[in-house]
């Protein structure tokens, strides 16, 4: 579980994630209510 107040950060990480082939969900303020739950 990471928590960032910098969104590119979270890209930056997720970039990481994606080229080392870890599966990985993310959370952050562009996704919409109804798909947080």
């Amino acid at each position: 579980l990471i928590f960032s107040q910098m969104v590119r950060m979270l890209d930056i990480l997720a970039e990481y994630l994606k080229y080392r082939q870890f599966p990985f969900q993310r959370l952050d303020g562009s996704i919409k209510g109804e798909l947080r739950k």
